[in-house]
């Protein structure tokens, strides 16, 4: 990853918000989210694309809906980003879940293989701009930072709500 914008730490009101909104079905806190990222956010050019860090199918079945891409689009809406014809998917889940619990050494190796790029357009954006929600160890976005080089994007930058790190 080539450079990481998270405006807030993961303390006091920022856990609360995400709690509310990913396990108690507020959907409507992702307008907030990306009025809290826009800021931020226009530190990043304003032709790379968003791609949201994916949910596993299997904690998207639980959650009932992604909560980053919900983010994401709200974000493009306002900023009127172009989407990317590059897309990450999360095709293996996690070997412990969930990951805010374990140590570093852990987290950092049980996302290993966990993303792949889909689809892999023949001339992918240079730059994009991955976007989580909550950056601890940096594993998940370092891994799917490998996951779009590989596939062709030169320059990754990443953006969440909030770091705890």
């Amino acid at each position: 990853m080539d450079a990481l914008q998270a405006p807030f730490l993961y303390h006091h009101t920022i856990p609360r918000l995400l709690l509310a909104y990913k396990h108690h079905g507020q959907r409507h806190l992702a307008r907030l989210i990306a009025a809290l990222l826009l800021p931020a956010l226009a530190s990043f050019p304003p032709d790379a694309p968003l791609i949201p860090v994916p949910t596993h199918p299997r904690r998207l079945r639980a959650l009932g809906f992604g909560h980053t891409e919900l983010v994401a689009r709200h974000l493009t809406r306002l900023t009127r980003r172009p989407r990317s014809p590059l897309r990450l998917q999360h095709t293996n889940p996690t070997r412990y879940h969930p990951q805010k619990h374990l140590p570093r050494a852990l987290r950092l190796t049980s996302v290993l293989g966990a993303y792949r790029a889909a689809p892999s357009p023949a001339d992918p954006p240079r730059t994009v701009i991955l976007l989580d929600d909550v950056v601890t160890t940096g594993a998940t976005i370092g891994e799917c930072a490998h996951i779009l080089r590989t596939g062709g994007v030169s320059i990754v930058y990443a953006l969440a709500l909030a770091r705890d790190i």
